[in-house]
């Protein structure tokens, strides 16, 4: 990972964990799908340490990474207001 390079550890701390909760790997799992598959805003490290933008594939991506990820933030809270209204009064 990049995050893991020297100068990155040089003046901040690391910390890696396991993650074990099997809802919390298939989350984390598809966040790294989502960045891993933009060929929109999404750059490759070459072997000399270069960055070259992705192409894109045959199909066009219609949005980024960055945009997908807050188009499902965004559903998740208003599902999440749904829920609270349908809630009964008295309740949390």
């Amino acid at each position: 990972s990049a995050d893991c390079m020297r100068r990155n550890l040089q003046s901040r701390v690391e910390l890696f964990a396991p993650v074990e909760d099997p809802e919390l790997q298939s989350e984390l799992r598809y966040l790294l799908d989502t960045q891993l598959a933009d060929h929109r805003n999404g750059w490759e490290m070459q072997v000399d340490g270069s960055y070259v933008k992705r192409g894109w594939p045959e199909e066009k991506a219609t949005k980024g990474s960055q945009e997908r990820l807050i188009s499902g933030a965004e559903k998740r809270l208003k599902a999440a207001m749904r829920l609270r209204r349908r809630r009964p009064r008295g309740i949390g």
